[in-house]
């Protein structure tokens, strides 16, 4: 399916919801921070005055940190021997997953080192953290609470209307509710990390094709279908969102409201 047909079926989904009752959010830019165009990012958070990126992709593959407001990499650290996925910060660690090697790379939080590898027993894709637990999906529409051992605590399935939605892929934790996207679909969606229920959609159809059309049709030999959104990061004080996708040229910060 091109772009463009996939951006019509998403509308054709936007207008179903919406007749469903759930609101649909067109939320307004904030503001835009410079973002590598050769990072294929995977999962982001926010610390103070610091996002915290993992990037994917064999042999490119990196943890790293940049300054919130320029954009400025301020330090990489190359994870070449894995494809990595989803980050969350628990703690004193940062823990990092991978796609199909099935562990979970842990790092010091303050010097950065890698202190540790866990099992993971899926393949991963997001992760956020509420401060109490690791919150993790896995691709499917289940929504796993894991502890700092990564040991399973508890899970919930994310349902819309009903029915699950799967393909869950970064995970943002506020306020009680969790907020991700989904493969292949330019929304955030926010749900209720009690029940699992979609309460409301955030579309950003219109900033992933503004990004969609400065690429060239091949990055890095790889195709620009694959530069979906992908990292969501939450300004817990100000109620802001950090968003980005795989080798989008900007972050856009957004209200959640």
């Amino acid at each position: 399916m091109s772009f463009r047909n996939y951006l019509r079926t998403v509308k054709q989904q936007l207008r179903k919801a919406q007749a469903l009752g759930i609101p649909i959010v067109r939320p307004e830019i904030i503001a835009t921070i410079p973002h590598d165009t050769k990072a294929f990012t995977q999962g982001l958070f926010l610390h103070e005055d610091k996002l915290y990126e993992s990037t994917g992709l064999k042999r490119k593959s990196s943890l790293r940190v940049v300054d919130k407001k320029s954009g400025k990499l301020e330090q990489i650290i190359p994870v070449e021997s894995v494809f990595a996925e989803g980050i969350a910060r628990l703690n004193s660690r940062i823990y990092q997953l991978t796609w199909t090697a099935r562990i979970v790379l842990v790092y010091d939080f303050q010097s950065l080192e890698m202190i540790d590898t866990l099992c993971n027993i899926n393949n991963g894709w997001g992760l956020t953290s509420d401060g109490e637990y690791l919150i993790v999906s896995n691709g499917s529409s289940v929504i796993e609470f894991r502890n700092e051992c990564f040991e399973l605590v508890k899970s919930i399935k994310i349902r819309m209307n009903g029915l699950p939605l799967r393909l869950i892929n970064d995970l943002a934790f506020f306020q009680g509710k969790l907020y991700f996207n989904v493969y292949r679909d330019f929304r955030i969606y926010e749900a209720d990390v009690e029940t699992g229920r979609v309460l409301c959609v955030f579309d950003l159809g219109d900033i992933a094709k503004q990004e969609y059309d400065s690429m060239p049709v091949l990055i890095n030999g790889i195709s620009r279908e694959e530069a979906m959104l992908n990292g969501i990061a939450i300004d817990k004080e100000a109620g802001i969102a950090y968003l980005t996708g795989k080798f989008w040229s900007n972050y856009y910060q957004i209200e959640l409201r």
